[in-house]
C-alpha cells in the first residue's frame, strides 16, 4: 500500500484553509482545479511510497512507543501561521496549489526541519528511497491535467501573490502514518497510526 508520514491540523486551522479555498473559487479559472476536502488537509513530512506489511507493522510499533513514552510531546510547541499561496511546479504551468507556513518563533521552523530529517533518516533505515528536499506546505488544490495553457495562465493570474492576511496561530495536532488510495475522484487517506504532539 502507498503510505506517507504527515502532520495533522486542528479543526480551526482547517476552517481557515477552507476560507482561502472559497476565495480562490470565486475566480473564473477555478473550474479546472480539484479542491482538497478540508478533512484531508495535512502537511506531508515524508512520502514513503509502497510499504510492505512488515514495514507498516514496524511504523505502528514505533508510533505506539512514542505515544506511550511521550517522546514527541510538545516537540513543536511554539506554533505556526499560514504565510502565502504558492504553486508547483511554477506560475506558468501550475499543477498544485498550496499554502506555505511561517513560525511564530524563527527557531521553530528549524525544529520542524530537524524533525523531518530525523523521520527521513529512520525511513531510509527501513529501506525507503530518499525523497526530494523537504518544502513544508499544505496542498489545497490540484489542477486538472486536461487544463489548457490558457486556463493555467488564467488561474495563475487570479491567485494572490502577496502574503495572506494574518491567520490564527496553530499547533500541529499529531504525527500520523497514512495509507493513500488513489480513486478517480482523488486520493483518499486512511490513518494507520498516530501519536499526539501537543498536550494543549
Amino acid at each position: 500500500m502507498r503510505t506517507f508520514l504527515a502532520l495533522t491540523l486542528p479543526e480551526t486551522c482547517k476552517e481557515s484553509l477552507a476560507q482561502v479555498q472559497k476565495t480562490l473559487q470565486l475566480g473564473e479559472a477555478s473550474g479546472v482545479v480539484r479542491w482538497v476536502a478540508p478533512s484531508q488537509f495535512h502537511l506531508t513530512l515524508y512520502f514513503l511510497g509502497d510499504s510492505s506489511e512488515k514495514q507498516v507493522s514496524q511504523w505502528q510499533k514505533d508510533f505506539a512507543e512514542w505515544q506511550a513514552t511521550g517522546k514527541l510531546q510538545d516537540c513543536l510547541q511554539w506554533g505556526f501561521q499560514f504565510e502565502q499561496i504558492g504553486v508547483f511546479p511554477n506560475w506558468r504551468k501550475p499543477s498544485v496549489l498550496w499554502v506555505g507556513l511561517q513560525s511564530v518563533v524563527q527557531a521553530e521552523m528549524h525544529t520542524l526541519y530537524d524533525f523531518q530529517r530525523e523521520l527521513a533518516h529512520l525511513a531510509q533505515q527501513y529501506g525507503y528511497a530518499s525523497t526530494p528536499a523537504f518544502s513544508p506546505h499544505i496542498t489545497i488544490g490540484r489542477v486538472s491535467r486536461f487544463a489548457s495553457p490558457a486556463q493555467q495562465a488564467s488561474l495563475a493570474q487570479q491567485i494572490p501573490k502577496p502574503h495572506l492576511p494574518s491567520t490564527p496561530t496553530f499547533q500541529f495536532s499529531s504525527l500520523t502514518l497514512f495509507a493513500s488510495e488513489l480513486r478517480p475522484s482523488g486520493a483518499v487517506y486512511r490513518k494507520l497510526a498516530s501519536v499526539v504532539l501537543n498536550s494543549a
